[in-house]
């Protein structure tokens, strides 16, 4: 899939940074680490740039940290920035691929203004 990529050599790729929590055990713990480890791994054999980002850090600069947050958000975030894509994040489920174009955004430096108006030009 990463080979097949029209991507060059050097590209930067942010990934969220596993913390585990406390909670979830030592499997959890294991697994989580295991998971990120191996994607780093893949992504730099594949001669990307891994930048590890802290859930905290990219959630904080779109405002959805503190408990009245949901995943709801995300995905709506996500379909501010980036209008073209807001039909693959209509479901519920798609908080995940939400979350990844944040992170990316995040990467990128793209803002979001809160009156409901991106301040990138790929909302154009």
């Amino acid at each position: 899939m990463l080979n097949r990529s029209s991507l060059h050599s050097g590209t930067t790729a942010y990934v969220e940074q596993s913390i585990p929590y406390p909670q979830d055990g030592k499997q959890g713990w294991w697994s989580g680490g295991f998971g990120y480890g191996l994607w780093i791994g893949i992504l730099v054999a594949s001669g990307f740039s891994v930048v590890p980002v802290p859930s905290s850090v990219w959630k904080n600069e779109f405002k959805l940290t503190g408990n009245g947050s949901s995943k709801d958000d995300s995905r709506e975030a996500a379909s501010v920035l980036f209008p073209s894509m807001s039909c693959l994040l209509r479901r519920k489920k798609d908080h995940g691929r939400a979350e990844a174009l944040l992170i990316a955004a995040y990467g990128k430096g793209l803002k979001f203004s809160f009156d409901s108006s991106c301040t990138s030009d790929i909302c154009s």
